[in-house]
């Protein structure tokens, strides 16, 4: 009874904090860039992207996608060609090789892209956004599942003191931040400002949910 009590009470915290966090306070939005032409980007978008879910950009989880690799490879040999054959003569190859190299550009820009130009990583809704109200439902669920694994936790410090069971509840937050919002900062590119909200935005829920949860249980 404790568990699907404090399961309901601790959902219903989180979700009402996400609220308050996304809704009211306006430091997530804060650190939401936006693109110079929308209409450009998601136009873009649209006709790249064959289905909804998660892209990068460049693509290397598998073989290259790079369309003038083949052009290249082409170009390559056409130049090895060239200066070999006694019919090329010393201005025909220079053409040949500059030809080639500028056709090979595209190629190198697509292996160096990810070291020196535009890294995304980036969630894709074809068709946009869920209906508030689904999505809201779907939150709440998600929130009651986490608060079910809080809860049960919370149940195995009883024995410990209300600051203590606290204190773990802090610890606990800021773990689950850091396993969040760390390593998406770390690989994926996300900005340093917008990691550092995420987690303190999970740490401060955590926090509230866990005092709440402490009380409960002790006066239990």
């Amino acid at each position: 009874m404790k568990l699907v009590k404090g399961a309901l009470i601790g959902g219903a915290i989180l979700f009402l904090w996400g609220m308050v966090s996304w809704m009211l306070i306006p430091w997530h939005s804060a650190t939401l860039l936006k693109f110079t032409n929308e209409c450009e980007v998601a136009c873009t978008l649209q006709n790249n992207t064959p289905k909804s879910g998660v892209y990068m950009l460049p693509y290397h989880m598998g073989k290259k996608d790079c369309k003038n690799e083949k052009a290249c490879d082409t170009k390559s040999k056409d130049e090895a060609a060239c200066a070999t054959s006694q019919e090329c003569d010393n201005k025909d190859k220079e053409a040949c090789e500059n030809k080639s190299k500028e056709e090979c550009d595209n190629n190198q820009s697509c292996q160096s892209m990810g070291e020196k130009g535009a890294y995304v990583f980036v969630a894709i809704r074809k068709y946009g956004c869920h209906p508030m109200g689904r999505s809201m439902a779907t939150g709440i669920l998600i929130q009651i599942a986490i608060a079910t694994l809080f809860t049960w936790i919370m149940l195995k410090l009883k024995d410990q003191s209300f600051k203590s069971r606290v204190l773990y509840s802090l610890v606990f937050g800021l773990a689950v931040g850091i396993t969040c919002a760390l390593p998406n900062w770390n690989w994926m590119g996300f900005g340093k400002e917008y990691t550092l909200v995420c987690l303190a935005d999970t740490v401060i829920g955590f926090l509230i949910t866990g005092t709440v949860l402490a009380k409960i249980i002790k006066e239990n």
